[in-house]
């Protein structure tokens, strides 16, 4: 057999094979995460890549809901590409093909993870879209403070949330649905935890929340990397995007890690234009990305406008994984 098959609990061993000898044993921990997505549907998690019976490449393809102006609309995320050495590049191609597709009736396929090899082949495959400038630099906060300074470090004005349960974040989104007319991912309870869940429960993933008489107004979620030392925003929005909470947040996420943490830097990349000037006055420092990491495409090709007013941000496809 060589071609694609859909990738289902069938074909996960196959798809480990691949993301194993590519990444790593935690990244197959990833994939098998893909197949729990409460969006999951007929068209499967992605795609297996064989040649003469091996396999061979592994494409993820993560069905997401988005709203525009309120309604909602299926998106499809393109994620983890990986393929073996010496390959087929017909098979990469047809990997890429195959994840750009309208599957399970989505009508937006995008992406957040993109390297410049991985760019160069979406544009020959008719992805032009592109994120904004801000998915084409870090901006980064230096943490970093001596055990015995720790007590002079203010405490963050956010409470740390260990569980996401459907009487708090149900009411946020909600709330914040009802007053949306942009384009925005879907932040349901049931689909923050499978997000964020798992990881919040390992402390590999922190959860500040701002609240205001009671209601949960905004959030941001910090990601620690492997070895520890760097910590990443991983989602961060606000009712109505209100940049007084914004501002709030992201103060209170720079202390979180300067006070509870050893990591010597918190960064950020990809959020809508109109946040950098947030991001630049807690975040000072910055450097350039090799490519714009982020691409999208919409397949019935009548909602190009939509992008103008999405809010963009590492949660609109695998870096949040």
């Amino acid at each position: 057999m060589t071609g694609l098959q859909i990738y289902t609990d069938e074909r996960k061993q196959d798809a480990f094979v691949v993301v194993r000898k590519r990444f790593s044993d935690a990244a197959c921990r990833i994939v098998e995460k893909y197949l729990h997505n409460p969006m999951l549907s007929d068209g499967g998690a992605g795609d297996v890549a064989y040649e003469n019976d091996r396999p061979v490449g592994f494409q993820a393809a993560i069905r997401r809901r988005l709203y525009l102006d309120r309604q909602p609309l299926w998106g499809m995320i393109g994620g983890m590409l990986c393929m073996l050495e010496g390959a087929s590049p017909v098979l990469l191609m047809n990997l890429l093909k195959a994840s750009i597709a309208s599957r399970d009736g989505s009508t937006l396929f995008y992406a957040n993870t993109s390297n410049q090899m991985s760019m160069k082949m979406n544009r020959m495959l008719g992805v032009k879209g592109k994120g904004p400038s801000t998915c084409e630099r870090t901006r980064f906060a230096v943490t970093f403070v001596p055990w015995g300074l720790r007590w002079m470090c203010p405490r963050p004005h956010a409470r740390r949330i260990d569980e996401i349960d459907d009487a708090t974040f149900g009411r946020f989104w909600v709330s914040y649905l009802s007053s949306s007319h942009g384009l925005v991912s879907s932040r349901s309870p049931e689909e923050l935890r499978w997000v964020f869940g798992d990881r919040l429960r390992s402390g590999e993933v922190v959860l500040l929340g701002e609240f205001r008489q009671g209601a949960l107004v905004g959030y941001i979620v910090l990601k620690v990397n492997a070895n520890g030392r760097r910590w990443s925003i991983i989602d961060w929005i606000a009712l109505d995007n209100d940049t007084s909470v914004l501002n709030s947040l992201l103060m209170s996420a720079v202390r979180f890690v300067r006070k509870e943490t050893h990591a010597f830097c918190l960064e950020s990349i990809g959020f809508p234009e109109w946040c950098e000037n947030i991001l630049r006055r807690h975040l000072c420092f910055s450097r350039k990305a090799k490519n714009n990491t982020f691409i999208w495409k919409f397949l019935d090709g009548r909602r190009e406008i939509a992008v103008e007013s999405w809010f963009f941000g590492p949660y609109d496809g695998d870096r949040c994984m």
